[in-house]
């Protein structure tokens, strides 16, 4: 770790590694599609990670759900409770909105790439998230 306010340095306790990715960036997303937002490399120990997804929703588009989750496996958000990192609303039409997705611990006995993923069910016109994905080495 590191006993000031600085950093701590790679492989220590206390290692931050973060990844956003900016509305106007913001990733294209396919009606009931998983899709990655961005991700992080993490190496082996154990981390408590963290993030939370923007949508934004096209004027006339009609919402069904929102969803969002971190993952080790790309494009593929599962299912809830997901260790903690899971969130899902219903929504109505037109509502563009930034969710929390909550906070995991992943354990990795090698460097791994780490998703914030989301998913839209909509339809009539677009949804597009981005975000902002945190690890914290923890051991």
């Amino acid at each position: 770790g590191t006993a000031t306010n600085d950093s701590a340095a790679a492989g220590k306790i206390g290692e931050k590694i973060e990844a956003t990715l900016a509305s106007g960036s913001a990733v294209s997303l396919t009606s009931a599609t998983d899709a990655n937002v961005t991700s992080i490399s993490l190496t082996a120990g154990d981390w408590d990670v963290w993030g939370s997804i923007g949508f934004v929703v096209g004027g006339t588009t009609t919402l069904t759900r929102l969803r969002g989750a971190i993952t080790t496996t790309s494009a593929n958000i599962g299912s809830g409770p997901n260790g903690g990192a899971f969130f899902t609303t219903n929504e109505a039409t037109g509502f563009s909105g930034i969710y929390p997705v909550g906070q995991k611990c992943i354990s990795v006995a090698e460097t791994t790439t780490v998703y914030l993923g989301a998913e839209s069910i909509f339809a009539i016109s677009t949804v597009a998230a981005y975000g902002y994905i945190c690890a914290r080495r923890v051991r």
